[in-house]
């Protein structure tokens, strides 16, 4: 039996979402994986026994992780899996003369193609790739609403999410809606039609991206993010800052955004079918039994 225990300090909610997946897909594989998600503790790390697990997986936003876990002996292996922002994160971690994360981790994966080729880069490292896929693969449904646009930034990465632009577009639409899920502060009382909403799921969720045409992402930097992947699935349009993300429209500049959202207003067509079908083949389950057949072959080669 391995023991393999999950810790994700800054996206816990993402952390519990791969602990299922992965403990499902190995149950169905045969692999002989007990996984388990740890939870935050206020006193950081230190209340955590480590003596029964295996392979410890972190999720995101290390911190001073590696730190704590340098001190551990015997210490398990490690996964160090990078997402979203966690590059930048990172080149600010080793600022800070934190011992560096890629250093220590015995395994690295990213969730995102783009990321995959920037760790490779910065590190020289092998940096695998390993899908983020959400709990529910959805189906593409027609836009019924021209009226609503959706955004969404989780909890801790609003650093490197673009205000401004999401400030300026909301003025230059008023008739639209602007949805914002999460607390984000910087957008309180920007304009009239911008509606900020707590952290939502299930039923509530579809029904609120069923609702809007489009989300709009502008970031300093990202991956793809399962609520990106979400709304492609519906069949909703996606604006984002990094271009190199299939089927996206450009979100670096409120001109940009704006000469999309003019022309996508006037037609008011929704998106080529393909799209959804395209994210929901590329970030299903059977693919991530793909990555995670692949991860399991190199942990084994470590041993």
């Amino acid at each position: 039996m391995t023991r393999i225990a999950f810790l994700s300090a800054g996206a816990p909610r993402h952390g519990k979402n791969f602990r299922e997946q992965v403990q499902r897909l190995a149950d169905k594989a045969g692999y002989g994986w007990e996984c388990e998600f740890l939870e935050w503790q206020k006193d950081g790390y230190e209340s955590y026994d480590l003596s029964c697990v295996d392979w410890l997986w972190n999720v995101g936003n290390f911190g001073n992780f590696f730190q704590w876990l340098a001190q551990k002996n015997p210490r398990p292996k490690t996964i160090a899996m990078w997402i979203g922002t966690d590059i930048l994160q990172h080149q600010d971690i080793v600022r800070q003369g934190i011992p560096d994360p890629f250093e220590t981790a015995n395994l690295h994966v990213a969730d995102a193609p783009n990321l995959v080729e920037e760790a490779k880069e910065l590190t020289g490292l092998d940096v695998g790739f390993y899908r983020s896929i959400p709990p529910e693969t959805y189906t593409p449904a027609p836009i019924t609403r021209w009226d609503r646009i959706l955004a969404y930034v989780p909890q801790g990465r609003e650093d490197f999410f673009r205000w401004d632009i999401i400030k300026e577009v909301a003025r230059d639409y008023p008739t639209l809606e602007f949805v914002i899920i999460g607390r984000n502060d910087p957008l309180a009382g920007a304009s009239e039609n911008v509606r900020i909403v707590p952290e939502i799921s299930g039923e509530a969720k579809r029904e609120l991206f069923l609702s809007s045409f489009a989300l709009l992402r502008p970031c300093v930097h990202d991956g793809i993010g399962l609520t990106l992947i979400e709304m492609a699935q519906l069949g909703r349009y996606v604006f984002h800052s990094d271009t190199r993300i299939p089927h996206v429209l450009p979100a670096r500049t409120v001109g940009e955004v704006e000469f999309h959202m003019d022309r996508l207003l006037e037609a008011k067509r929704d998106p080529d079918p393909k799209i959804g079908e395209y994210y929901g083949r590329e970030y299903s389950e059977s693919a991530l039994a793909d990555d995670l057949d692949r991860l399991r072959i190199r942990m084994e080669g470590t041993l």
